[in-house]
């Protein structure tokens, strides 16, 4: 359907300029300006979106060509706009010259990005902030192509990457950081291929895993090896041969004095056809293969071994999950009581290496779903203690309460009750051997707000701290000596500013600096 034109028709002198008000099919607004005598439009017109025929979301002056683009959430409030992006349309309507786009915040214009256009390609040098205005990346471009050495930065300002690149193509080393300027990865490219030496390094919690190797033309080549640091001690952890896209041999891996720990098998179409764990002293773990004609299915035929090189158990796998039992043993061979388990439903019994029940797991199609109990060990003041876990799995993971009990003195002692929504603990307390209460948490889970309360022995409240789930520190709320006191705890508001942490005499022991959250420092 066309769109209704209204004409307001303004004679002053011998000029003539008409008023538009242009609708779409709805009968709302989608222009307002002025055209001259001739039809051409002048001066500012009103570009108005889809969520008010009111106020406008965008500006554009024919005389100046500058553009003015507004964020469009509050389109319908009363809420002044917020400036999106800046700039200056050529005739046919490309963005040229210097533009600047926005950050979407009330607290002023700030600036997100800002760097030149030509005929609506980038040109030149171009840079992005984050919200406080610290650097974020600086890229080069020549109409619309990247070129030369491009940088990203931590919001602390260390370097993030380096990027190469020559006529829209990557070259030359790619370098990539974490945070405390450890390297992330390292590659090199010819011609927008990867080619040469590689680096990639993982980190978890008190381990780093450094991969090494060589691509050739796009694809890894030659022997990959994989090293485990921990506490300053290195080792090689895997290595894997790699020849014509495919993998030669098998995936070896070692434990700290080089021994073979695990063997992963390929056949000739790369499919992995076994894999071998190994105890440390180089007695079979565990054997998995790969059982032939189980269609687009996963099957695999698992056995498991005691440290002896007894069979402990062994079963049936379909797509990783528990399917059938054949067999249980106890280290002396004799059989054990595997549950009910058939073809994926009903009860699995389980066994820690010395032929103790550890789990007992209520199964439908192979994941757990229902009733669970668990029994191990753990240690309060160099005594061992036998526990015992019990609980509900849905097929989504933990529901509902989770109580752990110890025996001692022929009483049961909760030492943990547990609520979980969606597999993930939204309150918990945790409990010394005599039963009194040590540590708490609670999960506002509309809000993901949760509070961490640590006591003394004395059962006065030592530290009552506020994180964004899962881990990062917001504010501190409580924080006392062990006779009541309150303490300096620094000065850290929503997740910035100084945190110092005391032990259980109330001493000081690490002050910590954070930045939204983030750990920067510590002494």
């Amino acid at each position: 359907m066309r769109n209704v034109l209204i004409l307001i028709c303004l004679f002053i002198g011998a000029a003539s300029t008409s008023q538009i008000r242009e609708y779409n099919p709805d009968n709302i607004y989608k222009k307002d300006g002025e055209k001259n005598s001739q039809g051409v439009p002048i001066g500012e017109w009103e570009y108005y979106g889809a969520f008010s025929d009111d106020r406008p979301a965008q500006y554009f002056n024919y005389d100046t060509r500058i553009s003015r683009v507004y964020f469009i959430q509050d389109i319908a409030s009363g809420k002044p706009l917020i400036l999106q992006e800046k700039g200056k349309l050529n005739e046919d309507f490309e963005k040229t010259g210097t533009w600047t786009f926005y950050h979407n915040s009330r607290e002023g214009e700030i600036i997100a990005k800002k760097g030149d256009y030509i005929n609506g390609l980038e040109n030149g040098e171009w840079k992005e902030f984050y919200p406080n205005g610290t650097l974020q990346s600086t890229s080069y471009w020549i109409k619309g192509t990247p070129v030369g050495k491009w940088e990203s930065y931590f919001p602390d300002g260390s370097l993030r990457s380096i990027k190469n690149y020559e006529k829209g193509v990557s070259v030359g080393e790619w370098q990539e950081y974490y945070e405390d300027g450890t390297i992330k990865e390292i590659t090199n490219y010819t011609e927008g291929i990867r080619n040469g030496i590689f680096t990639e390094t993982q980190k978890f919690d008190d381990v780093i895993l450094v991969k090494v190797g060589m691509y050739v033309n796009g694809f890894p080549d030659g022997e990959i090896i994989t090293y485990y640091v921990q506490d300053g001690n290195k080792y090689v952890y895997e290595r894997v041969l790699i020849r014509n896209k495919k993998i030669t041999g098998a995936i070896k891996r070692y434990n700290a004095e080089g021994k073979v720990i695990g063997l992963i098998s390929y056949n000739d179409d790369n499919d992995i056809t076994e894999m071998k764990e190994y105890f440390d002293d180089g007695t079979l773990r565990r054997f998995s293969t790969a059982l032939p004609d189980a269609g687009i299915e996963s099957v695999w035929e698992i056995s498991e071994y005691y440290p002896n090189g007894n069979l402990k158990m062994k079963f049936i796998e379909k797509d990783s999950k528990y399917h059938n039992i054949v067999s249980a043993k106890d280290p002396n061979g004799n059989s054990l009581d595997y549950g009910t388990l058939k073809d994926g439903n009903g009860t699995l019994y389980q066994y820690s290496d010395e032929g103790k029940i550890s789990s007992i797991t209520t199964l439908k199609y192979g994941i757990p779903n229902g009733p669970y109990t668990e029994f191990g060990t753990i240690t309060f003041n160099d005594n061992t203690y036998q526990y015992k876990k019990t609980g509900t799995f849905t097929k989504e993971g933990k529901v509902g309460d989770f109580i752990t009990t110890v025996e001692k003195d022929g009483k049961n002692i909760t030492i943990q009750t547990a609520t979980y929504y969606q597999n993930i603990a939204i309150d918990q307390k945790n409990y010394n051997i005599d039963g009194m209460l040590q540590e708490e948490l609670h999960i506002d889970t509309s809000t993901g707000i949760k509070e961490e309360i640590v006591y003394y022995p004395s059962g006065s409240i030592k530290t009552k701290l506020q994180f964004q789930y899962p881990d990062v520190l917001l504010n501190v709320l409580i924080c006392k000596d062990p006779n009541g006191k309150n303490l300096d705890y620094g000065s850290i508001k929503d997740g910035s500013g100084v945190y110092k942490e005391y032990d259980m005499s109330g001493k000081l022991v690490t002050t910590y600096t954070f930045k939204e959250g983030k750990v920067v420092s510590q002494k």
